[in-house]
């Protein structure tokens, strides 16, 4: 005995407004999750380690760039004019954390080139933690 269909299948229809909700979904998810990197103007070649561990959020950044200009967080200055700046940026701050001042220099600089930045930083009160910055 044979049946026969009464219903035959019909080819389904697919919504790609669900498809698309999903693609702006994901994106403003990675969006929102996504660390902002704040970029300096100074371009500055940092030496390269294996064992590197990552710095902490640091509020004041003196950058010391191949051609031997001094950046403040991001602000171009002279070496004699950095201990007042700091002297300024510095004043009426009593929590020690926040009176650390990361030093960044390129790996192509010799100490004497960096040493007015450390210089400063000592004589302005900051709080002198060495570290070698690297990539």
């Amino acid at each position: 005995m044979k049946l026969e269909r009464t219903h035959t299948v019909k080819a389904g229809k697919f919504s790609m407004a669900a498809m698309s909700d999903m693609a702006f979904l994901l994106i403003i998810f990675f969006m929102v999750c996504a660390k902002f990197v704040e970029k300096s103007d100074a371009q500055v070649e940092l030496p390269i380690s294996g064992t590197a561990e990552k710095a902490e959020e640091v509020p004041i950044v003196i950058t010391v760039t191949a051609e031997k200009l001094f950046f403040v967080n991001g602000v171009v200055m002279e070496a004699r004019e950095l201990l007042p700046e700091l002297r300024g940026r510095l004043r009426g701050v009593d929590n020690p954390a926040e009176k650390t001042i990361m030093v960044r220099a390129d790996r192509t600089l010799q100490y004497r080139d960096i040493r007015p930045a450390i210089d400063a930083v000592d004589r302005a009160g900051g709080m002198l933690e060495l570290s070698v910055l690297t990539e």
